[in-house]
């Protein structure tokens, strides 16, 4: 059976992410532009002049960055002004893998919790075999219905192997 594109896909970036050293992403406390435009020695006035903008801009700039208050573009602009490069990305707290699984397992729990309701109801055994949790998880993987918010819980769909 092939692997799904997009498994392939997220096990390519968790190994492109998991070597990232996120301790090395943690922005200075007073933000990245102000922090290298001092260590380069450069006055904010020099950072506006090479930006094409003015002295206030740039203050406005610092001000805004360490808030979480501006945009890719003024960000890139300074970089290009100071010689460096705008790197931009989102690090997964976990594995991308990890997650996928994590919510996935979350909805097929969902889904036996209201499989095992209506059963009760009817008074019928509610023992789900570990194997059909596994392809349903699995099979839940493989769809664009895995983060798909739902009023009702779909029932399982997996057939349960009869007991011996």
């Amino acid at each position: 059976m092939a692997i799904p594109k997009n498994r392939t896909a997220r096990r390519e970036l968790d190994r492109k992410l998991t070597s990232i050293p996120r301790a090395h992403l943690t922005p200075p406390r007073n933000g990245w532009v102000r922090t290298i435009r001092q260590a380069l020695g450069m006055s904010a006035a020099d950072l506006a002049a090479r930006m094409g903008v003015t002295g206030s801009a740039v203050q406005d700039l610092e001000r805004a960055e360490p808030d979480g208050r501006v945009t890719l573009d003024r960000l890139n602009r300074a970089a290009e002004a100071m010689d460096c490069d705008l790197v931009y990305a989102l690090i997964p707290r976990t594995s991308l893998t990890n997650t996928v699984e994590r919510q996935a397992r979350a909805r097929v729990a969902q889904q036996i919790a209201a499989t095992a309701r209506s059963m009760s109801l009817e008074a019928q055994d509610t023992d789900i075999h570990p194997d059909v949790v596994e392809e349903e998880v699995q099979a839940l993987i493989d769809t664009r219905k895995l983060w798909k918010q739902s009023k009702t819980v779909a029932p399982l769909t997996t057939k349960v192997p009869e007991r011996k």
